[in-house]
């Protein structure tokens, strides 16, 4: 059985982004499948092609996968504290990069 979803490619991103894309929002792991999607390549990509800001869930992610904001082109960053970071039940975080756009 297939699971259901796919990876997001960059290639897929960039015909969908247009003019008027304001933000692009990408979950990087999932826990269900296991895939992980290439958040670095659609963020440079984002950053050096487009003005839309880019957000990825890291709910899955958050240190069980590198997550690096600057080489990754992410603009905001959402986690959970209680998952891979290992918190306290309940926690979680939002990273916002300060608007340079």
């Amino acid at each position: 059985m297939k699971p259901e979803g796919e990876i997001i490619t960059p290639d897929s991103i960039k015909k969908a982004v247009t003019g008027k894309t304001r933000l692009v929002a990408v979950t990087h792991a999932s826990n269900v499948t296991g895939w992980v999607q290439p958040v670095g390549e659609i963020g440079r990509w984002l950053r050096e092609n487009s003005g839309a800001y880019f957000l990825v869930d890291a709910a899955q992610s958050a240190g069980a996968l590198q997550v690096d904001v600057a080489e990754m082109g992410i603009d905001l960053l959402a986690f959970t504290g209680h998952k891979g970071l290992l918190g306290p039940m309940g926690t979680a975080g939002f990273m916002f990069r300060p608007a340079s756009k």
